[in-house]
């Protein structure tokens, strides 16, 4: 862990000169101290030995001091900026991907009135039930389809037996009828082209509106 720095001062250029100077001072320390003058920077660590070597050689005893809080008045800390990380490069490829998709996003919301007949007819042309009405519409039309052909099938079958086993196997069949029919043409409606589909809308007659009687003069 790296250790707080302090940007030197004339009082703790001071100490440090002065610790750096006793005679029994170890050399791992002086060689911390000449390092700190050079670099105008020192550790509180090497500042904090700086002060008890001192201390030790005072005739006084250690309450002559020098105190760390004296030495470090005015002293402002050197902070060095963090280490920029680097990002991997499935990071950075997740990233770009997500600011794509929000551009994407935000492009759509811009042109959303303008591109809306253009969603319609790319929707349409991709077939299949695209709205609630349809899916709801088609479900009724199936249910109804299957009702009738049950129906249409036992009645058939009440013809051909008077076993009640018959009956409901002919209702049965009747059923799967109407399932393939339904399942065929929603086959023929999903696969119809779009411009066909277009052109039949287009050819339909639009009804007359009546004509206005004459005011009479």
């Amino acid at each position: 862990m790296a250790q707080i720095k302090l940007r030197c001062t004339d009082s703790i250029s001071q100490l440090l000169r002065q610790a750096a100077d006793l005679p029994n001072t170890n050399q791992d320390l002086q060689d911390a101290l000449r390092l700190a003058l050079h670099d105008q920077t020192v550790q509180w660590g090497v500042l904090k030995q700086a002060c008890a070597a001192i201390r030790q050689h005072q005739p006084d005893g250690k309450q002559a001091g020098p105190w760390l809080h004296r030495a470090c008045q005015g002293a402002a800390l050197d902070l060095q900026a963090p280490v920029r990380r680097e990002k991997s490069p499935e990071l950075v490829q997740r990233l770009a991907k997500l600011q794509r998709d929000l551009d994407q996003q935000r492009y759509d919301r811009m042109v959303l009135d303008v591109t809306e007949e253009e969603r319609k007819a790319q929707a349409a042309s991709e077939g299949g039930l695209n709205t609630y009405k349809e899916q709801m519409s088609f479900g009724l039309h199936v249910i109804v389809m299957m009702g009738t052909f049950y129906a249409l099938g036992h009645v058939a079958a009440l013809g051909l037996s008077s076993k009640p086993a018959h009956h409901a196997v002919g209702g049965l069949a009747g059923m799967t009828c109407a399932m393939l029919l339904e399942t065929t043409l929603l086959i023929i409606r999903t696969n119809f082209p779009y411009e066909l589909r277009s052109q039949r809308k287009q050819r339909q007659p639009v009804a007359a509106s009546p004509e206005e009687p004459k005011k009479e003069r």
